[in-house]
């Protein structure tokens, strides 16, 4: 299994993501492809969102990766229902090693992120329950916090 640690602020809770096609298998051998740009994204800001059900993904990011829209499907949102452009990828997270070496891990699953009904976000990404369920998350009231998956 690999796990994320980090700090949370009692609020928010970031972490750094890459957006991998769709198309790639989780169990691909990184090194040799993480050089094809059309696989991988530069490290994005992600916001993990326990309230939220399903993944979603700012505009700004969608034209900086130059992802093709799979559609447009129903949802409902804080606001109410809404019909939404929707785009494939997987998620994969970078973690540290105990040995201090760097791990990247792509989830399973691939996901269906929704474009976001907002500008102006300070984050990427948002981890709705689709990503957040494909593991375990502990967040401690010290501030810190770990995503086994």
């Amino acid at each position: 299994m690999s796990t994320i640690a980090g700090r949370h602020n009692g609020k928010q809770l970031f972490v750094d993501v890459s957006i991998v096609s769709a198309a790639l298998d989780h169990n691909a051998a990184v090194f040799g492809v993480a050089a094809n740009q059309a696989l991988f994204s530069e490290p994005v800001k992600a916001l993990i969102d326990t309230g939220s059900t399903a993944t979603s993904i700012s505009p700004l990011a969608v034209q900086r990766l130059n992802l093709r829209s799979g559609g447009k499907r129903d949802m409902m949102t804080a606001n109410g229902p809404r019909r939404a452009r929707y785009y494939d990828f997987r998620i994969g997270f970078y973690s540290r090693r105990e040995d201090g070496s760097a791990q990247f891990h792509i989830l399973e699953k691939p996901v269906s992120g929704v474009a976001l009904n907002v500008e102006n976000v300070v984050f990427d990404i948002l981890l709705g329950m689709d990503v957040i369920s494909q593991g375990d998350l502990i967040i401690r009231r010290d501030g810190s916090f770990t995503f086994e998956f």
